[in-house]
């Protein structure tokens, strides 16, 4: 039998596809349940909807709520709605040691719009404790600024905590995902990742997840002077599993480096791509590199076997 509060809970999630007006009122009524897990979901609800108007409650509930999980759910709505007295709220509570309360306002200041919002996550990004780099990372990959890229770009190469470096290449592979000038910052950053060899698998794996309008992105990376970087956007195309990106890597077989080509050549085989067949054939007789042309005669085979 379900409990009083769970009831209570689920009506507090309910409220949301109900009238705006009345549920608004419902839900911030609801901040004064008995049960944290009930003025949790309530305050979860208040965000998704938008509202301004219940921010005097949320803060309310930020300074005098018992329940921990609760009051940093204030924050992230706080955050979330944006009032013009977040930054002022917020941006004590980003500075505490308390590692739940810091990385909650943290995370919090990445939704502000305010001018000073990411030159101060810069200052988080090299913060000493790593779990304030992570939470600076999630918050800048919330961000609109094209320079959100270039941050987690330099994140993802330079800090010395690998679990920052991943958290800044998935920051940036979320980035990525999104479309215009922002996204293409992102997995070009992905892209020169790949020169880094303690980042190039994880970059590689999150570039060959992203959508297929990045497929030219990933494939600007086979003009790289790096032959390394070449072979990753090689990897990172064959990955893709997409014809689009199948052809877009058909290039490198021309590349001057052998070890580009056995990759491309590698790459088509396992996708078993028919286009580049003659191609192929040329490879397996004339290339230079006798690794490559073994290789180039093996796909060739295969792709007369289907």
């Amino acid at each position: 039998k379900p409990q009083p509060s769970t009831v209570r809970a689920a009506a507090a999630a309910a409220l949301m596809r109900s009238d705006h007006t009345v549920a608004v009122d419902a839900l911030a009524r609801a901040l004064r349940d008995s049960d944290a897990w009930v003025r949790y979901v309530a305050l979860r609800s208040l965000g998704s909807m938008g509202d301004r108007g219940v921010v005097p409650a949320v803060l309310e509930t930020l300074r005098t709520d018992p329940a921990p999980h609760v009051r940093l759910a204030a924050i992230d709505v706080l955050g979330r709605l944006g009032p013009a007295e977040a930054w002022e709220v917020l941006e004590p509570f980003a500075r505490s040691s308390d590692s739940d309360m810091g990385a909650a306002a943290i995370v919090a200041l990445g939704h502000l719009d305010r001018p000073e919002a990411l030159s101060t996550l810069e200052g988080f990004l090299r913060a000493p404790q790593p779990w304030q780099r992570v939470a600076a990372v999630t918050a800048t990959s919330q961000r609109s600024d094209v320079q959100a890229a270039q941050l987690l770009q330099w994140v993802a190469a330079a800090d010395d905590e690998e679990g920052v470096a991943v958290a800044a290449i998935q920051g940036l592979a979320r980035v990525a995902r999104r479309p215009g000038a922002q996204g293409t910052e992102a997995a070009q950053a992905l892209v020169a990742l790949t020169a880094e060899p303690l980042r190039r698998e994880t970059a590689i794996q999150a570039l060959s997840e992203l959508p297929a309008r990045r497929i030219a992105d990933v494939a600007s990376g086979l003009r790289d002077s790096s032959p390394d970087v070449r072979c990753a956007s090689v990897d990172a195309l064959g990955r893709m599993q997409q014809a689009d990106a199948s052809r877009a890597l058909e290039p490198a077989l021309d590349d001057a480096h052998p070890g580009v080509r056995l990759a491309a050549i590698r790459a088509l085989k396992s996708l078993g791509t028919r286009g580049p067949q003659k191609k192929l054939m040329t490879l397996a007789r004339t290339d230079p590199d006798a690794e490559v042309r073994r290789a180039a005669m093996l796909a060739a085979s295969r792709s007369n076997g289907q």
